[in-house]
């Protein structure tokens, strides 16, 4: 899957306790199987959450994964 995303992402969460790269890769790591569509919405969740739903900049996440049929 390939993952892209806006810094407001990277930066959800209080000052000193923001999301980060590390943490959206273990938000992404939590959701094994999941279809895209639910991957995204559990990280957007995942984002919200951490920044208690007062984000301080937009979100925005595109995913993108190879079919194989």
């Amino acid at each position: 899957t390939l993952l892209l995303y806006t810094d407001g992402v990277l930066e959800a969460g209080p000052a000193g306790q923001q999301l980060g790269e590390d943490g959206l890769f273990e938000l992404a790591r939590a959701a094994p199987g999941m279809g895209l569509d639910g991957l995204l919405e559990h990280l957007v969740r995942g984002a919200s959450s951490r920044a208690d739903d007062r984000l301080r900049d937009d979100i925005a996440l595109i995913a993108l994964r190879l079919s194989t049929s």
